[in-house]
């Protein structure tokens, strides 16, 4: 995971200036409507999430899907909380949003794989699901 996220992020940025070259230089068409459903991506995933667990826990159905669908987004905001405490806003934000309109029961669980004292026990696995009666 070391590697994956930087090597993801040059060639996201390296796709995003080609892209610009192509839009500026050769006027096309396609160009523009692929910057668009770049835009729309990158924003509708983080804000769908909201939606998505209001519906899970509304109706009881997709709670597996929204665990496999969002767990990347959640390790990435725990990925920016956990080192310091200044993005612990931002966790809170994200999550009063993804419960605003879900019934009070359901949430995220965490197993964290850090200990106490900061030594690794496994990895970190995420659950959308209801509180165990």
């Amino acid at each position: 995971m070391t590697i994956v996220l930087p090597a993801l992020a040059m060639s996201a940025a390296a796709f995003a200036i080609w892209l610009t070259v192509r839009i500026i230089n050769r006027r096309e068409r396609w160009t523009k409507w692929t910057a668009v459903l770049v835009v729309v991506a990158i924003l509708g995933y983080p804000l769908s999430v909201g939606p998505a667990c209001w519906f899970s826990s509304q109706t009881g159905i997709g709670a597996r899907a929204v665990t496999v669908l969002y767990v990347p987004l959640l390790s990435a905001i725990d990925e920016l909380t956990f080192p310091t405490i200044a993005w612990e806003p931002a966790w809170r934000i994200a999550n009063d949003y993804m419960g605003l309109f879900a019934t009070a029961d359901w949430g995220w669980r965490v197993r964290p794989g850090w200990n106490e004292q900061g030594e690794y026990c496994g990895e970190t696995t995420w659950e959308y699901s209801p509180s165990p009666h």
